[in-house]
């Protein structure tokens, strides 16, 4: 059985193929089994990946690529794992080096594949390469933050809020930014908000896990993950999807 049209119709990548922003851009597919091995790849894909033919890359891992785009491999199973057990897509904006050393963006969707029995059999990723313009703008942001220093290959879900510290859509891109050495008074700038509105959902923040100080909230969200996940809503500002 392919995949259940329901699940392509949530796929973020195919309204992002008419967009401006990636009209010129490359379009990449896989098809990963439960055990994280690859069953179908496209020629350009295991190109990336340093492999001559795609054949050669079939019932591989992603630990089993030269390439350093292998670094991102842990990311790359936690977020197959929850496709498994939600049955639902993940997004993730991936920042990859691939084998010729070139540093690519791309927006990445894993959807679940299901069999008769409506298990998910295997999980499909498409992937598209973002425009070079694109990456110049939002880079800086995204990867200002010292738990990404000396990283080579990263992949950070895309998800509507920080769900498990019970943050608003707002308090969570106030987070992101947050997480990101960003002042109140940047964040509502770029926000276009007030300070007293940034001021409102920091404290919020603070107060919701219990800290004082932003310093904490960092480290927290270092050492437990959150800063590998970014708010929909930082997406939707730069490529326009909804």
């Amino acid at each position: 059985m392919g995949i259940s049209q329901n699940m392509l119709q949530t796929s973020i990548v195919e309204k992002m193929l008419s967009n401006d922003v990636c009209q010129q851009s490359d379009t990449f597919f896989c098809t990963i089994s439960q055990n994280f091995k690859i069953n179908k790849i496209t020629n350009a894909w295991a190109k990336m990946c340093g492999f001559k033919y795609f054949e050669d890359f079939i019932g591989l891992s992603m630990y089993e690529i030269k390439a350093p785009v292998s670094k991102s491999t842990p990311f790359f199973e936690a977020q197959c794992r929850k496709v498994i057990n939600t049955v639902q897509p993940v997004h993730a904006i991936d920042i990859h080096t691939f084998a010729n050393r070139e540093l690519k963006l791309m927006y990445t969707t894993r959807l679940p594949v299901l069999n008769v029995d409506g298990q998910v059999s295997e999980i499909h990723t498409e992937c598209v390469q973002l425009d070079s313009s694109l990456a110049v703008k939002i880079l800086p942001t995204l990867l200002n933050n010292p738990g990404f220093k000396n990283k080579v290959s990263l992949s950070l879900e895309v998800i509507d809020a920080y769900d498990e510290l019970d943050l608003t859509r707002a308090e969570s891109i106030c987070l992101f930014y947050i997480l990101r050495g960003f002042s109140n008074n940047e964040m509502a700038l770029i926000l276009s908000k007030s300070v007293r509105t940034i001021e409102h959902h920091v404290s919020n923040i603070l107060n919701k896990q219990f800290f004082q100080k932003r310093s904490e909230l960092i480290q927290y969200a270092i050492s437990s993950g959150l800063i590998y996940c970014i708010p929909k809503s930082f997406v939707e500002k730069f490529l326009n999807i909804h």
